[in-house]
């Protein structure tokens, strides 16, 4: 079965890439013509040949990243370990010391989802990640560290919305210190005309 899967993706690859017609063509001609092909004209087919195998190769390599980078995330997104309950997580966020520390360490590396109220958000002066502030319902603001590729996303959010997120437990700066980093925004309360005049009393 391997054999046979590396046979079909080596002749597709051949196929897709244009080389199978011509290696076909020049075969043909080699064996039932007297033509003779000058050097400068083998240069030139070398020269195609070689452009259209690159272009099929990096075709491929492509669709090979593409491909791979799905399945990490789908791999990643089934071995995750939630915590069952926010609320302790809520209570442990903010705390320090030896009791924080002994209670952080049997959370870290896991996932928590997190509703509350966007309460703003600011890029980091690195530009590398974005810290989004949100309000819980207990009325907790806890910081969530995201990546800088939905800063689009996050920057249509606004003050009071409600939104969930998810994002995993790690360790921040100073014992017990909780961090809630590599954000994922997965859900936002849609803006209708009464929720922004609600938003503007807020304000």
């Amino acid at each position: 079965m391997t054999m046979r899967r590396h046979f079909g993706s080596v002749f597709d690859f051949w196929m897709r890439s244009g080389l199978l017609p011509v290696a076909i063509l020049l075969a043909c001609q080699a064996a039932f013509t007297k033509f003779a092909i000058s050097q400068t004209e083998w240069i030139v087919i070398g020269i195609t040949l070689y452009s259209i195998c690159f272009e099929a190769w990096n075709e491929q390599v492509q669709r090979a990243e593409v491909a791979e980078a799905a399945n990490a995330k789908a791999k990643q997104n089934a071995t995750r370990s939630f915590v069952a309950d926010t609320r302790r997580i809520l209570d442990a966020y903010g705390q320090a010391g030896i009791d924080a520390e002994s209670r952080l360490v049997a959370y870290l590396g896991k996932w928590v989802i997190i509703d509350g109220a966007f309460a703003g958000m600011a890029v980091s002066l690195q530009r590398d990640a974005i810290h989004l502030t949100l309000e819980s319902s207990g009325g907790r603001k806890v910081h969530v560290r995201f990546p800088v590729d939905p800063l689009e996303r996050l920057q249509a959010l606004r003050q009071g919305q409600r939104i969930r997120v998810v994002c995993q437990i790690g360790h921040g700066y100073g014992l017990g210190v909780m961090a809630l980093e590599s954000g994922e925004l997965v859900w936002a309360e849609p803006l209708g005309q009464g929720r922004r005049a609600d938003l503007a009393r807020v304000s």
